[in-house]
């Protein structure tokens, strides 16, 4: 998963955080073409700038290997310096002022992130 940044005039562009690759920044057509399907949801927030400024400065952060291997010994999922794909979008969201869970989870994975669309617009 990746967060799409639009930032003005050009091609739209995709935040995502990939193993042996770490945090990148990718143009959406590609990361399109990577996968056999794909949908692009859409989140409302008060602060989507905050959410997107923050993300492009993620870019080159090591990918989080320690959270996706050792859920069991994680304590946050709010670790700055590195990232797996859902902590990057949630982190994103919850910058950019979207409350997305009632209490505080110690740790995200996409399934939970994928499970509270619900309260998205999907296109």
């Amino acid at each position: 998963s990746g967060a799409v940044v639009d930032t003005g005039p050009g091609e739209p562009f995709v935040i995502e955080a990939r193993a042996f690759h770490g945090v990148t920044q990718t143009p959406l057509d590609e990361f399109i073409e990577r996968y056999s399907a794909t949908e692009i949801v859409e989140y409302e927030a008060p602060d989507p700038k905050a959410g997107d400024e923050w993300a492009c400065a993620q870019i080159g952060k090591r990918y989080d290997y320690l959270a996706v291997f050792g859920r069991a010994f994680r304590t946050s999922w709010q670790d700055e310096g590195s990232w797996h794909c859902q902590e990057l979008n949630e982190q994103r969201l919850v910058l950019a002022g979207a409350r997305r869970f009632r209490s505080e989870p110690a740790l995200i994975t996409p399934n939970l992130g994928y499970m509270v669309i619900a309260h998205a617009s999907v296109r």
